[in-house]
């Protein structure tokens, strides 16, 4: 999600359409470095109903990179990492997955996410 002019946001519909397609299939969560009062301040434009958790950095006291976010989900949702994929935007983040041994991979605006995930899952 991006921002307009006016601090409005810009949602990737196909993605949204993506991840609307795919729920109930798996396990969706939201893993966000954000500031304290972040949940409050976009609570209108959060679909909670898309997703199985939605998670803010401040609420669980450690932000990405640091690998523990993410081996943390894995427990909450009793997954194992070999059935998890991360979508990530930032490098560095993506990085970091892959350094503890998970998959990840970098999404941008321009991808067809469909079609990344879909290889991700296919290469095992």
């Amino acid at each position: 999600m991006g921002q307009d002019f006016w601090g409005l946001p810009i949602w990737d519909l196909d993605l949204l359409d993506y991840i609307s397609s795919v729920k109930g299939t798996y396990k969706l969560d939201v893993l966000s470095d954000a500031w304290i009062n972040t949940r409050e301040k976009v609570q209108e434009w959060i679909n909670y109903n898309l997703f199985d958790a939605i998670i803010f950095s401040f609420e669980v006291r450690v932000s990405k990179p640091d690998p523990s976010p993410y081996t943390n989900i894995l427990s909450r949702f009793n997954v194992a990492a070999k059935e998890c994929i991360f979508v990530e935007d930032r490098t560095v983040n993506v990085e970091c997955v892959r350094g503890i041994g998970r998959k990840a991979m970098q999404y941008n605006g321009d991808m067809d996410t469909r079609d990344a995930v879909e290889q991700l899952t296919t290469k095992g």
